[in-house]
């Protein structure tokens, strides 16, 4: 039995091409079974066995990693040790050996059991003895009456002792091949059981450190997330503070203003009563007056309170996060993509995969699209002009050239949407970050791609974005879920296809 796996040297992702062989199907040493396509090279898998295929793991388009299993194959006599018992032969390897009339070229099964070959064999042995022990015999007339009852002892002592010798016999070599069988049974049993525990063991640790790591990694990212977002909160509270004394001093500049220009006025009504030697009463002098001021202060009050009423309507609850991720993935796909998308005469560009794996990620957290709202506004810059496009989560059930398909076929914005994408990628100019103050519940933008060195040395593709939502809809947690899923599609990127 002999299990096929994926290996290449770069220890790369794959995706299957075509299968060339069905399970039951004979093949020969060196005959092609598959060939699976990485970012450098196609890799063809071949037999090294004559024999039949008994399991096949891999169907056309899936993809696969390193030292995973593709095939099972069994030899000849493999495969006869199988069909002794029914039960170990599956309905579809089954069909595979009568479609290819695989039988029709060997003899039937041999189907005798040893304890039967034993029999037969000691059969052969008793008739054998008989015969000779006939030839030996000497028929003498003259001494038949004397000898007769010697002769009747003989042969009753000869065929009893006969007798014993062959039930002996076959007693020995029955318990021998019995305690044999049962003691290398037993004995390869156990040996298999505890190769079975100790490489489960292993793959159990291995699983539950790569689960750790994973884990502190995740907590790691999470203390930093938290840090930066309360940075940026203390920055915005400073901010704040700033505008609200700048603010403050511009209105008592405004009162003073006003209660200048009010005297002003009132000394020229003063001094042209004068020169018109017109006399008023001191009373209606001083309830001029008052009433007056009174008015002054009635309007500055209304002029704070609007202000403070616009200050109030045009301040929103948002917050903001940003991040980059690793997208060496996501540009691996788009390179395999690269020659199915030109047989179906449509362009997969990395906005495309970045816009479904969005999607994707928003519709697996659970927070977004309540009260029927299915759609997503995204407005892609160019160099010298903008795009207005709206795709749904209707379309997640199609393939992702279907996708890209029904998102040309859009032209504008749904008016109903509270969710927004921006995508810069294409603008060919450098955008940091971009801060998003909009009137919508969850929006992110694209900013733009930069190769950056890791820990160890390499380079890798960096996506940098930003997120923006509304407190009042969406929760930090939400938040961090959906990069969660997000994180994980950029990484895994096959379940955009």
């Amino acid at each position: 039995m002999e299990f096929i796996l994926f290996n290449n040297s770069k220890n790369l992702k794959g995706i299957v091409d075509d299968v060339f062989v069905k399970e039951g199907q004979p093949i020969n040493k060196g005959d092609l079974l598959t060939t699976i396509s990485t970012q450098l090279e196609k890799v063809e898998i071949k037999s090294p066995i004559n024999g039949v295929v008994k399991n096949i793991f891999i169907i056309d388009s899936l993809i696969v990693s390193c030292n995973d299993k593709l095939f099972e194959l069994v030899t000849h006599d493999e495969l006869m040790e199988l069909v002794r018992e029914p039960k170990n032969i599956n309905d579809t390897l089954k069909e595979g050996l009568d479609e290819f009339n695989y039988f029709d070229n060997y003899e039937e099964v041999e189907t005798t059991p040893a304890v039967e070959k034993l029999e037969k064999k000691l059969e052969e042995q008793t008739i054998d003895t008989n015969n000779k022990n006939n030839d030996q015999l000497t028929f003498d007339s003259s001494k038949f009456n004397k000898k007769s009852s010697e002769v009747s002892g003989i042969e009753s002592h000869i065929l009893n002792k006969n007798k014993v010798q062959i039930n002996d016999s076959i007693t020995q070599e029955l318990s021998f091949f019995n305690n044999t069988s049962l003691g290398m049974g037993e004995k390869v049993i156990k040996e298999d059981t505890n190769n079975f525990l100790a490489r489960f063991r292993d793959n159990q640790e291995n699983k539950e450190a790569i689960k750790n790591d994973n884990n502190n990694e995740k907590i790691k990212f999470i203390e930093k997330l938290h840090q930066r977002q309360n940075e940026n909160f203390d920055k915005k509270q400073e901010h704040q503070e700033f505008r609200k004394s700048v603010d403050s001093i511009s209105s008592h500049e405004k009162i003073v203003s006003n209660e200048e220009t009010g005297v002003l006025k009132n000394l020229n009504s003063l001094n042209e009563f004068s020169k018109n030697n017109v006399n008023l009463d001191d009373k209606k002098i001083n309830n001029n007056n008052h009433k007056e001021i009174n008015s002054i202060d009635l309007t500055t009050n209304n002029i704070e309170k609007v202000s403070k009423e616009e200050i109030i309507k045009t301040s929103i609850s948002k917050s903001s996060v940003s991040l980059s991720l690793d997208i060496n993935q996501l540009l691996n796909l788009q390179d395999i993509l690269y020659k199915p998308s030109i047989d179906k005469d449509v362009e997969i560009n990395v906005s495309t995969l970045l816009t479904k794996a969005i999607v994707y990620s928003m519709s697996s957290s659970g927070a977004f699209f309540k009260n029927n709202q299915k759609f997503i506004n995204i407005m892609q810059k160019f160099k010298n002009s903008q795009k207005r496009k709206c795709t749904s989560i209707n379309n997640l059930g199609i393939s992702i050239f279907n996708f890209k398909k029904e998102l040309d076929k859009s032209n504008n914005f749904n008016l109903e949407s509270k969710y927004m994408i921006y995508d810069f990628l294409n603008f060919n100019n450098y955008i940091s970050s971009c801060l998003l103050n909009d009137e919508t519940i969850f929006s992110i933008s694209l900013n733009n791609i930069n190769q950056l060195l890791k820990n160890d040395g390499l380079l890798y593709n960096s996506l940098s974005i930003n997120i923006s939502f509304d407190n009042n809809e969406l929760s930090f947690e939400n938040i961090m879920s959906f990069i969660d899923s997000f994180t994980e599609v950029i990484e895994n990127p096959g379940y955009l296809i």
